[in-house]
């Protein structure tokens, strides 16, 4: 379940859930609840009724640290399908194929738009691999804020390999 939280409350036990949605919803904008707004996903049983005297609808169980796999690896996939999402993937390990069946395995025959192609999806490579790195080590000790962008490898720009 995705969840938008201030990032000031995640310090909190249970922190206020200012909208939740099923993990398919894509959700474009945060700008109505305002400034300091995260989405993170969490396990479904870890939104829970406000307690009475609680400002708020709804909470995030007091257990919802519990889960770092959960939240973490959401968060680390979210990051990877904003630059290298899995249809370019395929189209890179597609790309990759054929251009060693075409000009064989080493790359100094390899025309320069197959070179080209190839480094883009190396840059593709290498962040999805710097992600999956900082995700196995936040698991282990997840931080206050696990969407924050200063735990997380910079953004590369989208990589586009077209199809073959």
């Amino acid at each position: 379940m995705q969840v938008i939280v201030r990032r000031a409350d995640l310090g909190e036990q249970q922190p206020n859930v200012l909208a939740f949605f099923p993990d398919s919803t894509d959700i474009r904008s945060t700008q109505s609840y305002g400034d300091g707004i995260t989405i993170m996903t969490v396990p479904d049983n870890a939104v829970l009724p406000a307690p009475p005297g609680l400002p708020g609808g709804h909470v995030l169980a007091a257990n919802w640290r519990s889960f770092p796999n959960v939240v973490v690896n959401a968060e680390a996939n979210r990051r990877v399908q904003i630059s290298f999402p899995d249809y370019m993937q395929r189209n890179a390990n597609q790309d990759q194929t054929k251009s060693i069946t075409s000009h064989g395995a080493d790359t100094s025959q390899w025309p320069q738009d197959a070179l080209d192609r190839k480094a883009s999806a190396d840059a593709g490579w290498n962040f999805v691999n710097a992600v999956r790195e900082v995700s196995d080590a936040m698991i282990g000790g997840m931080p206050l804020d696990p969407t924050d962008d200063a735990h997380w490898p910079i953004q590369i720009p989208p990589v586009y390999i077209p199809p073959q």
